[in-house]
Formats: structure tokens, C-alpha cells, sequence
């Protein structure tokens, strides 16, 4: 009768063990990631000197988040090609933003260009995509 119970109570062990060491080793899937209630969105523009993106986040609670904001010109066949980029972490409740710009002396006339913002869920200590935003397209000038 005892070693019945001591096989039990072994293999109710092992099963909570094996939970313990899953629940730990498996990361949080980007649906259950906080940040996702946060409002994320992208603009760009050419301005006098640069061609300019900028993201807005704003979240209604504290989070834990990080955002990366990259401006990428369509290069047809070939892909895109990121000529800016700008990643910042932030823990904070608001409205927040980042930016980042290309010189017009790097910009290519006859290229189209856009922006991508990304948001992150940084509480595991890693980055974790929630959300991403892309503008709309436009013809390189300054």
C-alpha cells in the first residue's frame, strides 16, 4: 500500500514540475501581451531639410513597452531598404512619441519611401511585437 502512494505522489511531482519548468521556459504569445491596448500611429513627411517619421504611442495604463520606428524605401523588385531607424523603451502611462529622419541629400527622387512603427511588450526583459503601423507611401523629395 505505501509504495503505491510514494509512485503517486512521485509521478503528481514530476507532472507539477514539468508545469513549473514550462510555464517558465515558454514566452508569453504577443496576444497575451499587455501593451496591445495601447494606441500606435505612424506619419511621415518631407520636411525642409529631411525627410521626417514619426510614431505616436498612447497608453491608458502604466506598460512596460518599447517602440522602434524605421523609414524604408521601396526598392521594387529588389525589397525595401531601411535608411533610418529609431528604437526607444519606455515605462509609462500617456501619450508618448519618436522619431527619426533621412537628410534630403540621401533621399532618391524617384523612389517611393514609407514609414514602420512597431510596439513592443518589454516586461519579459525581451521584445515582444504587439502591434505594427505602416504609413502610406510617397514619392522622395525634400
Amino acid at each position: 500500500m505505501g509504495r503505491g502512494r510514494k509512485f503517486f505522489r512521485a509521478a503528481g511531482l514530476s507532472v507539477a514540475t514539468a508545469v513549473a519548468v514550462a510555464g517558465v521556459l515558454v514566452p508569453a504569445s504577443p496576444a497575451s501581451a499587455r501593451p496591445h491596448d495601447c494606441s500606435l500611429s505612424v506619419r511621415l513627411s518631407p520636411d525642409p531639410g529631411s525627410m521626417y517619421a514619426r510614431a505616436d504611442v498612447n497608453c491608458a495604463n502604466t506598460e512596460r513597452y518599447a517602440v522602434q520606428i524605421i523609414i524604408r524605401r521601396e526598392d521594387g523588385w529588389q525589397g525595401n531598404s531601411n535608411v533610418a531607424e529609431a528604437y526607444a523603451g519606455r515605462n509609462r502611462k500617456g501619450y508618448d512619441w519618436l522619431s527619426t529622419s533621412e537628410p534630403c541629400s540621401d533621399v532618391q527622387t524617384n523612389k517611393k519611401y514609407h514609414a514602420h512603427a512597431y510596439l513592443y511588450d518589454t516586461r519579459a526583459g525581451y521584445p515582444i511585437e504587439v502591434k505594427d503601423v505602416k504609413s502610406s507611401s510617397i514619392t522622395g523629395h525634400c
